[in-house]
């Protein structure tokens, strides 16, 4: 548990280092989605263990937000229901939904060709679906499920079907808004955050190195900032001032900014 709650907070920290906006002709502060997929591939290049599930968890607990193409069927109470959304907002109890259906995905097979055991709908007349997939590479999931045991007639039974494709992620409003006030007083805010960290028992030098050499691949491809934020996330406990990064980091040239969201 501890190490899943370190994880996600290490793949937020990434995300919070991001440009998710800019301020158009007018002065207005627009915000910008970004596919899934280059999100996945990017979390991984900055260094986080298991993007996949990082970003599942982050949409499930509503800090990351999600549109895309998406349809829905559904049966129960002997009434059949359907919904379906283009570039629309995708609830975070279907990604809640999905992540307790992947935990409950069947395998079948031959030992070297394991696939999902399918399912049919009979009511929505859907045959062959998977119970869930979670394919961020294809920036796309989709489940299905029904109520087991029990017969199509009774109250209780239902169906559901879901398929969502075309999946863009943005920070949710709570996030974006601590970005904006963050980025208010940029100065004063960094005072703030080194105080509080200050307060806290100094990384000891042997996890700073320790740290620091398991970032040898993509530690030049990161600012010092995105370097502060990760090793702060990765050791929340202990106080990593500004100073040690820059000195372990040492003198860069200039050249390009680095990816933008």
């Amino acid at each position: 548990m501890v190490e899943s709650k370190q994880l996600v907070e290490n793949a937020l920290a990434i995300f919070r280092q991001w440009n998710w906006g800019f301020i158009d002709p007018d002065g207005y502060v627009t915000y910008s989605s970004v596919e899934l997929q280059h999100a996945l591939n990017r979390l991984a290049f900055c260094g986080c263990e298991d993007p996949v599930k990082a970003i599942l968890v982050l949409l499930c607990d509503g800090r990351l937000t999600a549109v895309g193409d998406y349809q829905w069927l559904y049966f129960r109470h002997h009434k059949r229901f359907a919904f379906s959304g283009t570039t629309d907002n995708i609830d975070k109890e279907k990604w809640q939904r999905l992540s307790k259906l992947l935990g409950e995905v069947k395998w079948g097979g031959e030992e070297d060709d394991w696939e999902q055991v399918k399912i049919d709908l009979d009511q929505l007349e859907m045959k062959d679906q998977k119970t869930a997939e979670w394919q961020p590479e294809y920036n796309r999931c989709s489940f299905a499920s029904y109520t087991p045991s029990t017969e199509s007639y009774l109250e209780s039974y239902y169906e559901e079907w879901f398929l969502a494709t075309g999946i863009e992620i943005l920070l949710s409003p709570n996030e974006l808004s601590g970005l904006r006030q963050a980025n208010t007083d940029p100065v004063a805010n960094e005072e703030v955050s080194d105080n509080v960290s200050q307060a806290l028992t100094p990384l000891s030098e042997a996890d700073l190195k320790k740290w620091w050499n398991s970032k040898s691949k993509v530690r030049d491809l990161l600012s010092k900032d995105e370097l502060l934020a990760l090793i702060r996330s990765k050791y929340p406990d202990n106080h990593i001032s500004r100073e040690r990064i820059r000195d372990l980091a040492g003198a860069r040239k200039r050249g390009p900014k680095g990816l933008s969201g």
